[in-house]
């Protein structure tokens, strides 16, 4: 959704989940190796890793990051690149005006470019489209049936996914979570491993939409998440399902998981997303509470059950333990 500014990461303190972009110079490097594979003919990635090593060593791989682009649609890359990193919104048009001059599709720059100025909602929506497909055009339909399953692992892939993941985005603040939840669903098809954190609110979204199927189906798929966001999101799962016995328990293990969501929920204050959080953390409360505010506000009972509940869970979680009784001696 349209933002004044735009921000670069927090500074990160202990593990982080960074939501958003990733640093630009992560790309530059990540681009320059995956040429290097591609070029070299190397039987292991051990033979790769000492390749790298000497690079490294001798300065040359520093040289080929920080090397001038040369065609137009690399040095709007560049450009867009920048303008993700520059705190000033301004400044970040600018570059990303710059960008476009050289490279009309460049996808990055289109999606900056309608961040950083005053649009009406639909004017919005239709600039993000309008990334969005030249990322289609630009990437083509060779490119999709080849690499869907791994468009995270190309950096040429990720500024159709960011401008996609924008569109999500966009379409959730405007009440239209079928169509959000299409856009979703195509990114995990095209990126199972989830980079960008979207299952968070399509988990959301399902649970707004009583489509307990999909909501299952991502439990499924992702059964090792332990984030703020499935715990929570389980117990709206069970309740809707009517299994209100299993859902106290997932309540307690909520409050276990990270207490800060409920406080968020009933402070009567709309929740922010961070650009990052730590597990257990205040970040990751507010996260939580952003993924799953249209479950929220369609299922009002689930939030007043919530309330009813918590007081009896936090008291049983805040007893001390039993005392282990004398030892008997036979």
């Amino acid at each position: 959704m349209p933002r004044k500014k735009i921000t670069k990461p927090l500074p990160p303190v202990g593990l982080k989940h960074v939501i958003g972009l990733p640093r630009a110079s992560s790309e530059r490097t990540h681009k320059v190796i995956g040429a290097l594979t591609k070029q070299g003919n190397f039987e292991s990635i051990d033979d790769l890793n000492a390749h790298l090593r000497k690079l490294m060593d001798s300065g040359e791989l520093q040289q080929m990051i920080n090397a001038a682009p040369e065609s137009p649609a690399e040095q709007a890359q560049d450009l867009a690149y920048r303008a993700m990193e520059e705190p000033s919104s301004a400044k970040a048009r600018k570059l990303a005006e710059k960008a476009l001059k050289l490279d009309p599709d460049c996808v990055d720059a289109m999606t900056i470019y309608a961040q950083t100025r005053r649009l009406s909602f639909n004017d919005y929506v239709a600039e993000v489209r309008a990334a969005v497909k030249a990322g289609d055009r630009v990437l083509g339909q060779d490119r999709f049936r080849k690499d869907k399953g791994h468009f995270w692992g190309f950096v040429e892939t990720r500024p159709y996914m960011r401008a996609r993941r924008e569109l999500a985005m966009a379409l959730i603040s405007d009440d239209k979570l079928r169509e959000a939840a299409a856009e979703f669903e195509g990114m995990l098809e095209l990126n199972p491993n989830d980079n960008q954190g979207v299952r968070d609110y399509l988990l959301g979204i399902y649970l707004a939409l009583s489509d307990l199927d999909g909501a299952a189906s991502l439990y499924r798929q992702y059964e090792n998440d332990v984030s703020a966001v499935f715990a929570w999101g389980r117990v709206f799962l069970l309740m809707l399902s009517g299994r209100r016995a299993e859902a106290r328990e997932a309540l307690a293990a909520a409050f276990r998981n990270n207490p800060w969501p409920t406080k968020i929920f009933f402070g009567g204050k709309p929740p922010e997303d961070p650009l990052s959080y730590a597990l257990g953390d205040e970040d990751e409360g507010q996260h939580a509470a952003v993924a799953l505010l249209p479950a929220v506000a369609e299922h009002p009972d689930v939030l007043i059950w919530i309330a009813k509940e918590s007081i009896g869970v936090m008291e049983k979680l805040m007893e001390p333990p039993a005392r282990p009784g004398p030892r008997r001696i036979h």
